[in-house]
């Protein structure tokens, strides 16, 4: 050793981990997946309604209500309208 002094391992502060919420998103219309490969963990689901429209469930996390917002506000400059916004947990 020369001496010198550091500081321990746990002195070192960390950034915390941010937590993630996870939401389920329901459009009327077809997604491709490559529109959102930003977003970690998504899942998309496609469904046909009973009259016979495509509609497209997103589930995924969200670091916060900023980045849920750009999503909604993607999925409208896509032009598709809104059936359901949920926090699952």
């Amino acid at each position: 050793m020369d001496g010198s002094m550091s500081e321990p391992i746990d002195a070192i502060p960390v950034a915390p981990i941010p937590t993630r919420t996870v939401y389920r998103v329901r459009v009327e219309g077809r997604l491709d997946e490559l529109a959102f490969d930003y977003i970690d963990d998504l899942t998309l689901e496609l469904a046909i309604t009973p009259t016979g429209k495509a509609a497209t469930t997103l589930t995924c996390g969200l670091t916060n209500q900023e980045s849920l917002v750009g999503l909604i506000n993607l999925l409208h400059d896509f032009g598709l309208a809104l059936i359901l916004v949920e926090r699952l947990d």
